[in-house]
């Protein structure tokens, strides 16, 4: 098939290339010391440089006040106009080109049913007008005498001739206007030759029925003269002298102006049933206002191919086919079809680029596939399919990753579409385990629309339990929680609760920036300014979380006036790494004074979001306050959010410090003392029924003496008297009945060493540092942040620097 194109799109681009057209207008003035009184009243020009692209359509017109003044602008009601519609047939889709504004060049883009046009490029024309004598008054109309009888027994000498550069599709010409223009009645004594009305410029005439009137011996014609060197001339010629004496009788007028010159082509229609068929249908219709039946031809200018003569019927029609070669590429084929004028064998072109089929393959959508991040180079993640358009899939070649792939992670084959892994360094679930490849492919050189396939990064699974390690809250099933086992490599609650402000669209005070509503100070706030801002689709605020979380709510504290006029609407949303989704249904808010605004996540709450936003449906601002902003959050576990550097990976080492002795035994999740240990434990089993990674027999009642499994120096699995008694516990590791602080004390706790708080932590936000409430001074105060539901949460923890019994 050949191409879609779009009438309201094309409608549209012709409106602006016509509003462009008719203001473009460029003056030539001659001045007074430039007048030849002697010569002859137009000579023929040697000079005149016109550049145009394919073709240009002007006329000449009377720029007014000032004696020798012209000017030339580009003119359409007197040409023809052409327009492009698609018509689709089960045969195919066909360009229909009717009263077409001429030059037009389509292009489509190779591959794509798309369209554009290029409009020819008019520049620096030049009207050698020096040789035009004697113009007695300032003003040409047609009824005032603007060249008096200074001329009245001279000859009017044509050739007019223009020099000009041309393109290889050369469509310029002069044409004799068949319609007659009257002008009303002359004084006698008058003659003219030249004359203009405000409009046009014309070469005056009479009808024969007035005695006194232009002679001339014939219209003579229109030669283009073509120097092979990108320039042509056109001449407009007379074969005898012009003359009038006017008799007071009414006028008529030829209009000099130019046109392309080998008649008019409507309804081009290119017609292909399918890519595989090999016969092309080309048809149109061509008006010859000349009569000389003139040969036309079709021209594939891309593979140099002369598909035949165009000889139309009595009604300009004419149908012709194309036979196609298996070696010919028409992806972008430009055919011209070539109205042949005889004189000179100078062409009027009709460029058209054709894609040979519009209906594109298909790379089949909501194709997804998973890697995990430490695969290998040449790993496959996984083979896109497609659709072919005549069913024969094996033509599907040139598969592409055309966008998505800038870091270069992966690579497509061309012939069979499987993507596999180029870069390994590049896999990676964090900060997001998505990645959009937009996916093409060809057939016969046609180009697919890109598709969306989305390759998503899993993270290992470290010790085989069958839970991935971003859920694996134990990745090496010890029994110690990997946040606690790797702190730096894991956010923190308090962390994960922070809100970081990243976006806004509305303007707010200079004075109270919008970062004092998220600030450790409880006075300050922020408001917009000016008032009324309007809200529609605006995001209010942005605020980006450290990782992916399940959101609860978005707690405001708010004020001054009302928040929202009162039909403005907002409401609460998440970004999940691809699209914002809407959290809650669309709120109102007209309360005042200091008041709590909760936004419910009620539409989402099982899916994870890594932003947050107040997004206005409709409505303006009423001047909002915001005293401050807290985000409340379902499920938090640390283990589940790494950071994505990591520099200590004891979650992922059995022996963390290296002493022989397991992390679990040492930290007490088991009393084995094998090297290695490690729970047997695997997803949806009874050893592990909530999937977690965590082994169930310590998913609860586990007192753990982490420190231990760090420290090389403290080995929980040595007895070194080999009494049974570890020598962690052991108070007499030598059996010398002297005990071990008394022997060693400085490598021993005092006793208020021992029970000295050394590390505070809470699930709740606070305003102040946690250390004061482990700071030995009561002077100082500790504040959490307002508005905190505290059920399910630790309000306040603490560690020690050994363990002890405590008492209260």
């Amino acid at each position: 098939m050949i191409m879609k194109v779009f009438p309201e799109k094309l409608k549209a681009i012709y409106s602006s290339v016509i509003k462009f057209l008719l203001v473009f207008f460029v003056s030539i003035v001659v001045s007074a010391s430039e007048v030849d009184t002697t010569s002859s009243f137009l000579q023929p020009i040697d000079s005149p440089e016109l550049t145009v692209a394919r073709v240009s359509v002007f006329t000449f017109l009377d720029a007014g006040n000032s004696k020798g003044l012209f000017s030339y602008a580009q003119s359409f009601d007197k040409f023809h106009t052409y327009t492009i519609k698609t018509i689709s047939e089960r045969s195919g889709s066909r360009v229909d080109l009717q009263e077409a504004l001429l030059p037009l060049v389509l292009t489509v883009s190779e591959g794509y049913c798309g369209d554009y046009m290029e409009q020819a490029d008019m520049t620096d024309f030049t009207w050698d007008n020096t040789r035009l004598t004697n113009i007695a008054s300032n003003a040409l109309s047609a009824k005032s005498a603007a060249w008096q009888n200074t001329y009245a027994n001279e000859s009017l000498e044509l050739p007019i001739s223009l020099k000009f550069n041309h393109s290889a599709s050369l469509m310029v010409g002069f044409k004799n206007e068949s319609a007659m223009k009257v002008s009303g009645n002359y004084t006698s004594g008058n003659e003219y030759k030249f004359q203009t009305d405000g409009t046009w410029l014309y070469i005056r005439s009479a009808p024969d029925s007035y005695v006194s009137s232009w002679i001339l011996g014939s219209l003579g014609g229109i030669t283009i003269e073509d120097a092979g060197d990108g320039t042509a001339t056109v001449k407009w010629y007379v074969n005898d002298v012009l003359k009038y004496t006017s008799t007071g009788n009414p006028l008529e007028n030829y209009v000099l102006q130019f046109n392309h010159n080998t008649g008019t082509l409507t309804n081009i229609v290119l017609t292909s049933p399918s890519l595989s068929y090999p016969v092309w249908e080309i048809s149109g219709n061509i008006s010859d206002p000349n009569g000389d039946n003139a040969p036309y031809e079709l021209y594939d200018s891309t593979n140099d191919v002369v598909v035949g003569t165009v000889i139309p019927d009595v009604s300009g029609n004419f149908t012709t086919n194309y036979q196609v070669s298996e070696a010919l590429d028409l992806s972008s084929a430009n055919f011209l079809v070539r109205s042949v004028n005889n004189p000179n064998n100078i062409f009027s072109n009709q460029v058209i680029q054709v894609i040979n089929d519009c209906v594109l393959p298909i790379v089949n959508s909501n194709l997804a596939f998973t890697i995990i991040q430490d695969a290998i180079i040449g790993a496959s993640v996984g083979v896109v399919t497609g659709v072919a358009d005549d069913g024969d899939d094996t033509e599907l070649t040139n598969w592409a990753i055309e966008s998505g792939n800038e870091n270069g992670a992966y690579t497509i084959n061309p012939l069979t579409g499987e993507i596999t892994v180029a870069d390994p360094s590049q896999l990676s679930y964090l900060p997001t385990p998505f990645n959009d490849l937009y996916i093409t492919v060809s057939e016969k050189g046609v180009v697919s629309e890109p598709a969306i396939v989305v390759v998503t990064v899993i993270s290992p699974d470290f010790d085989g339990d069958g839970v991935n390690d971003l859920v694996d809250i134990d990745d090496d099933n010890d029994g110690i929680l990997d946040a606690v086992e790797s702190p730096d490599c894991y956010y923190t609650k308090n962390e994960l609760y922070e809100l970081t402000i990243t976006g806004t669209d509305l303007d707010w005070a200079s004075g109270s920036p919008l970062s004092n509503s998220i600030d450790i100070n409880k006075n300050s706030f922020t408001q917009t300014s000016p008032i009324s801002q309007n809200l529609t689709n605006k995001t209010i605020v942005e605020y980006s979380l450290a990782s992916f979380l399940q959101i609860e709510n978005l707690t405001l504290k708010v004020s001054y006036l009302s928040l929202y006029s009162t039909s403005g609407t907002f409401e609460l949303q998440g970004f999940d790494g691809t699209v914002w989704v809407s959290l809650s249904a669309a709120i109102i808010d007209n309360g005042t004074g200091v008041h709590k605004l909760v936004l419910s996540n009620t539409l989402a709450p099982d899916i994870r979001f890594s932003k947050l936003r107040i997004y206005g449906i409709q409505g303006k601002d009423n001047r909002f306050r915001l005293h401050n902003a807290v985000v409340n959050l379902i499920n938090v576990i640390p283990s589940q959010h790494p950071k994505a550097i990591c520099l200590q990976d004891n979650h992922q080492n059995l022996d963390s410090d290296g002493d022989g002795c397991s992390d679990a035994f040492e930290a007490g999740t088991t009393t084995d003392k094998t090297g290695d240990f490690a729970f047997i434990s695997l997803a949806g089993t009874a050893t592990d029924v909530n999937s977690d990674g965590l082994a169930d027999a310590v998913d609860t009642s586990i007192v753990l003496n982490y420190p231990l499994a760090t420290s090389s120096v403290l080995i929980r699995c040595a007895d070194m008297d080999n009494d049974g008694v570890g020598a962690i516990a052991d108070i007499d590791d030598d059996n010398d009945g002297i005990l071990d602080a008394v022997e060693s004390p400085a490598c021993y706790y005092t006793e208020r060493e021992a029970k000295k708080i050394v590390k505070g932590y809470t699930d709740l936000l606070v305003d102040d540092p946690i250390a004061l409430l482990h700071d030995n001074l009561w002077v100082a105060t500790f504040n959490f942040k307002d508005n905190r539901p505290i059920a399910g949460k630790v309000i306040y923890g603490f560690e020690t620097a050994s363990n002890f019994e405590l008492a209260s």
